[in-house]
């Protein structure tokens, strides 16, 4: 009964862990999109949201935060194995709460639309958490060995933290140029004009793009079936190097590009 017990704790831990890391990642990276004061509450009872801004942006921190529950409940219940979608949304409680809380707050501080985005938020919440655990655990049953996560040693999770979080943070900054390059208006300059705005979108495009196989090839690492390197520290080093690495030559390759 003892391996239960931790595949839970485990599983429940992994999803408050990583969730906060994709909302912190994205909240710090565009504070101009996702911004909540929270840091500097009126009074040591009440919590300040900033009004209009909460009115629209709202929505927008919804959406992050059920990508960002998705993503961790999909994760949890892999690791919980059974039953995932159950663990999963036991995970989903603290933030299940916090949206409440909101919820009671902007009744009296912030618009009605706050109101019904926060309220919104609480069922939707749990509901994605538990249909992501259970995704997570059948994902993990069908193909992967019962000893791993994803086919990945689990010990691998712990540094695998720290990459990701600063990797979520270089995407949540990558965001605003992409939207801006997609937002010109493609059929109202000239040619000349038109060609060279492609060029500014595909060099910006060109970091994500090659952040795709580099996961790729770092999965392919930790599991074994590239390299076939048999320790798994040794699959760590060589995995830690590549993330490291590999950004940073592609910055030296942007900036002489640029």
């Amino acid at each position: 009964m003892a391996f239960p017990m931790r595949g839970k704790f485990a599983a429940l831990g992994a999803f408050n862990v990583y969730l906060l890391c994709i909302l912190v990642a994205f909240y710090q990276s565009l504070p101009q999109t996702f911004h909540l004061d929270l840091l500097a509450p009126p009074s040591p009872s009440v919590l300040r949201l900033e009004g209009p801004q909460w009115d629209y942006r709202s929505f927008s921190f919804l959406l992050l935060s059920l990508m960002a529950t998705a993503f961790a409940a999909t994760l949890a219940g892999a690791l919980a194995k059974r039953p995932g979608g159950v663990v999963a949304a036991q995970g989903a409680i603290p933030l299940t709460l916090w949206w409440t809380e909101m919820f009671f707050v902007s009744l009296f501080t912030g618009p009605l639309g706050s109101g019904a985005v926060c309220l919104a938020a609480i069922p939707l919440t749990i509901l994605i958490a538990a249909y992501g655990g259970k995704f997570g655990e059948r994902v993990q049953r069908a193909y992967f060995p019962e000893t791993t996560v994803f086919g990945i040693d689990p010990r691998h999770l712990f540094w695998i933290l720290f990459p990701f979080f600063i990797y979520a943070e270089m995407i949540a900054s990558w965001l605003p140029y992409f939207a801006e390059a997609l937002s010109y208006h493609w059929l109202g300059g000239g040619y000349a004009e038109t060609m060279l705005h492609l060029l500014s979108l595909l060099y910006i495009v060109l970091p994500f793009l090659t952040l795709i196989p580099l996961l790729y090839v770092v999965y392919q690492i930790l599991t074994g079936t590239l390299f076939q390197i048999r320790s798994e520290w040794g699959r760590a080093a060589l995995s830690i190097g590549l993330l490291f690495a590999v950004p940073v030559l592609l910055y030296w390759i942007l900036l002489a590009i640029g």
